[in-house]
């Protein structure tokens, strides 16, 4: 169905027709006054529960997620997750939490971004302890510590030191810990 309201509108729906017809008010140019004018049901329809889709495109329009780039996927990606943050900021607000200190999109987007943030970073601090705690678990004590037949080897490929976390391309041989050679003493006393 087409109507004509500033510009010719084009409308396609499955749960509303034309009729009733309703009257409108529009200020008409010509006539310098307001004129009533006949509007199909389905535009009145629209017009009155217009408000989700708009204020989530303009949501987007201006809080979205925008990088420059040349894959043709990202568009699609940055606008899902925008519309998945819109979503979230939504029902927030329609929750008890969000009533009583409502954060306006904006600082709900920020607070999101800093709790991943926070939660990369801790992540990162526990596997930097979790690999240095690996290495010296990795060789029994009663072994590492008892000072025979431990020899320093080349090995192929560079692994991280066991003992201060940098790439070194030699190992125990005993132990099969990659070690510097100031490290190595360090690493075999207690």
């Amino acid at each position: 169905m087409q109507w004509h309201d500033k510009s010719i509108v084009t409308v396609a729906s499955n749960c509303h027709s034309v009729q009733p017809v309703g009257q409108v008010w529009r200020c008409s140019s010509k006539e310098k006054k307001i004129v009533y004018v006949n509007q199909p049901h389905v535009i009145g329809a629209y017009n009155k529960y217009m408000g989700g889709v708009d204020r989530l495109d303009q949501n987007v329009a201006t809080y979205g997620i925008s990088v420059r780039t040349k894959k043709w996927w990202w568009s699609i990606f940055s606008f899902l997750l925008s519309s998945s943050v819109n979503n979230a900021w939504v029902l927030y607000r329609l929750s008890v939490t969000g009533q009583d200190g409502k954060l306006d999109l904006l600082e709900f987007t920020r607070r999101i971004v800093h709790a991943y943030l926070q939660r990369c970073a801790s992540q990162s601090q526990s596997a930097k302890r979790a690999r240095s705690i690996a290495q010296d678990k990795r060789v029994l004590n009663e072994v590492r510590f008892d000072r025979v037949d431990h020899t320093i080897e080349s090995i192929p490929k560079q692994r991280r030191c066991g003992h201060c976390g940098k790439k070194v391309s030699r190992q125990c041989a005993k132990c099969l810990i990659a070690l510097h050679v100031d490290c190595f003493a360090a690493f075999h006393c207690k």
